[in-house]
């Protein structure tokens, strides 16, 4: 299904207006599974003067009619409402021609989708993955090559975009657009060729040196699994009254300190060991906050949670970041002869908590092409 769509975000402030419009004159399309493409959408809509959507999931009906709210980070904006008031659907998308295909949502689908990946673009395509898992782009060519098409494919993953966005009725809302964020290409070369798109997103893109720099520098990936289990431990019958959520709305405390703690330890020691770096915990902080604030990860912790209606919403995205992100880094960590017994204890009591075997639907080195590798190979691999 791929949709066109025009003219969103009408309406912020000058300082957010600079950063939501442009004039990148080349053919983008969106792929998607879900609300965070359209929500992309409606920044890049102002930005390009050829946009085209791609929705893969097909069950998913186009709405002729969604309300996108926006909050300017530095501005604190919170007053553009736009519609889609035009939406264009076209039965046979042709992006082998879209300079950049930027794909917003779950590396599952995505691989799930490996047919239309095969059909629809060609060999040398830029293709950027957004709010990439760790190593999104070698299991991509990892499932391409078992397939059988060995394709030259440019492909860079990029961190998140929006720091929160959730949907709310009928509107999805985008609670601030991040200032920065980090991109890693599949190899050197590969970045070079795609981080042009920088003139593209309304963010700064900073250059990780390889993809396991990249993915450990997307702690929030960790962060919200960790945090959102401490919550759904802590909830009180108060909790599942008050908020409608069963979470408890606070999940910091001296214990939940000391573990957060021994968790950014053990990032680092896996940093160390595959000669990268890994970012202090304060990196989540706000333009607003101060990364020693102590209400740090509580203020982090709250915005959140109006990401989520309920258990069962905060109990799939616990599995989604631990199966797509989590448990590749433990099992580098396990590769390296490292004890990481914070990280893998969150793994083993978020099965018993959502009751899914987390590490037997996890992505492994394995399905990103690195089954046999040794710490040294992974690290020249990635270094190519």
């Amino acid at each position: 299904m791929l949709s066109t769509v025009n003219n969103l975000v009408p309406g912020l402030d000058k300082r957010a207006q600079a950063r939501t419009t442009g004039s990148f004159d080349k053919p983008v399309c969106i792929l998607t599974d879900g609300v965070q493409g359209l929500a992309l959408a409606s920044l890049l809509s102002n930005r390009c003067s050829a946009l085209s959507m791609v929705n893969l999931v097909a069950a998913a009906e186009a709405s002729d009619s969604c309300a996108v709210s926006y909050r300017d980070e530095a501005a604190n904006y919170f007053d553009s409402i736009a519609k889609l008031q035009s939406l264009v659907v076209q039965a046979s998308p042709d992006l082998a021609y879209c300079e950049y295909v930027l794909y917003a949502g779950s590396i599952r689908s995505l691989l799930r989708n490996i047919d239309f990946i095969r059909r629809n673009l060609r060999d040398g395509q830029n293709l950027i993955l957004i709010d990439a898992p760790f190593g999104a782009g070698l299991q991509l060519v990892e499932s391409l090559r078992r397939g059988g098409l060995n394709w030259n494919l440019n492909i860079a993953e990029v961190g998140n975009i929006f720091s929160t966005i959730w949907a709310d009725a009928d509107s999805l809302i985008i609670e601030s657009i991040r200032t920065c964020s980090n991109i890693a290409g599949n190899t050197r070369n590969q970045l070079r060729k795609t981080i042009q798109m920088g003139n593209l997103l309304p963010l700064e893109l900073i250059p990780a040196s390889n993809v396991l720099e990249r993915g450990l520098l997307e702690i929030e990936r960790v962060l919200r699994p960790v945090l959102l289990l401490f919550g759904l431990l802590r909830a009180t019958p108060d909790d599942y009254l008050n908020n409608g959520m069963g979470l408890a709305e606070s999940a910091m405390n001296e214990t939940t300190m000391c573990l957060l703690d021994k968790l950014e330890r053990e990032l680092a020691l896996i940093a160390k060991a595959y000669k990268t770096v890994a970012p202090a915990f304060g990196a989540i902080a706000t333009a607003e906050q101060d990364p020693a604030d102590e209400n740090l990860f509580a203020t982090w912790y709250s915005v959140l949670l109006k990401s989520f209606k309920g258990i069962s919403d905060a109990k799939r995205s616990i599995v989604r970041d631990l199966t797509e992100h989590v448990c590749i880094i433990t099992e580098l960590a396990r590769l390296a002869q490292l004890s990481t017994p914070t990280l893998e204890s969150v793994v083993d009591l978020s099965s018993a908590v959502t009751d899914v075997d987390i590490r037997r639907h996890a992505r492994n080195l394995h399905s990103l092409g690195l089954s046999g590798y040794e710490v040294a190979d992974i690290i020249e691999l990635v270094n190519a």
